[in-house]
Formats: C-alpha cells, structure tokens, sequence
C-alpha cells in the first residue's frame, strides 16, 4: 500500500519513456479537454432519448435524455486522433512535463464538472 501512496505522490506513473506512453498522456489530456469543451461550449454530440427510444446528434438536452455516451464518444475519438498525431511525431521524450500537464488536465476536468454540480 506504501508503494502505492508513494508513486502516487511522486507521478512517477505519468512519466513518458517511449512513444507509446507519450501517446496515452496525450491521449488522456485530449480526452478530458474534450470532454470539458464538448459540455462547456454545447457542442453537438450523439443523445439518447429514453421515452421516445431514439438518438439524435444535437448540442442542447432535448428534454429527457442521456448525453453522456455521446460526449464520451465524441471526447474518445477526439483522443484518439491527438494519440495518433502524438505517436507519429519525433522520437522527442517529454518525460515530466507532458505527465504534470495530463494531471492537471484531469483537475481540470474534475473541477470543471464540480463546479457545475454545486448549488
């Protein structure tokens, strides 16, 4: 459990050392800004509505629906496109840095949804 605790603390997890890692923090950043834009600028995404039993590709709730498939697939394609142009630059490792900025992207994120759930 100390183990745990300690690369926690230390990020040494988000740590990039080959491509494939730097493509997956990028990929992980890209999502959550995505995620964030898609709800904050009411971009269209894919909506299920549960009593008309359809889905419709609009930027506003209309009325009863699910949006949340639809913004986490939009936010995954997103994803994966910026992991495919990470992966295809140079052989550049960005080691901390690019693990600092995917974790305050999450933040980011988290304080994004946060703050538009607070009474």
């Amino acid at each position: 459990m100390n183990v745990l605790v300690s690369e926690i603390v230390s990020a040494r997890a988000l740590r990039a050392r080959t491509p494939v890692e730097t493509a997956a923090l990028v990929s992980v950043a890209a999502f959550a800004w995505a995620y964030v834009a898609i709800d904050w600028l009411a971009l269209p995404r894919l909506f299920f509505l549960p009593l008309e039993d359809r889905i419709v590709w609009a930027s506003q709730t209309p009325g009863p629906a699910i949006g949340y498939p639809g913004a986490c697939l939009t936010a995954g394609l997103v994803a994966g496109i910026a992991a495919a142009i990470a992966s295809r630059l140079g052989p550049e490792r960005p080691g901390r840095r690019l693990g600092l900025a995917t974790a305050c992207s999450i933040l980011v994120a988290m304080a994004y949804f946060v703050w538009r759930s607070w009474p």
